[in-house]
């Protein structure tokens, strides 16, 4: 007599992370592309020495690299919904278009933070 045990929702997760993992590995490459480049400017307007320079370094970073965020979330948000087949370019590019305007907010709002909270805050001390 074999019983059949009921899956805990944990062991999904973990079924679908390691069989997908192959495309979320893809997924974080395409994605480091912009993220390079993103910080190569800002280490090179970085080496400047100038607190305003160093402030401007983030608009790259945000610009080049937050809306590609988007494309790395919905690859992980359809691999997380149980999709079979997911197409990690398409959907990459898919994410990045349907999303690029909501995900610059998103950088802008994490920029305005860093700079209200770090930058001004260290000069105050």
């Amino acid at each position: 007599m074999e019983q059949s045990r009921k899956k805990m929702k944990f062991e999904f997760l973990f079924e679908r992370y390691f069989s997908n993992f192959p495309k979320i590995l893809l997924t974080n490459l395409v994605f480091f592309i912009p993220l390079f480049v993103g910080l190569t400017l800002c280490y090179y307007i970085m080496s400047m020495d100038s607190l305003l320079l160093t402030v401007l370094s983030l608009i790259p970073l945000m610009t080049l690299v937050f809306p590609f965020y988007a494309g790395v979330v919905m690859v992980c948000r359809n691999i997380a919904r149980g999709d079979e087949q997911v197409k990690v370019f398409s959907t990459f590019f898919k994410g990045v278009k349907e999303n690029f305007k909501k995900f610059l907010i998103y950088g802008n709002s994490l920029l305005d933070f860093a700079h209200k909270h770090i930058f001004v805050g260290s000069v105050r001390a």
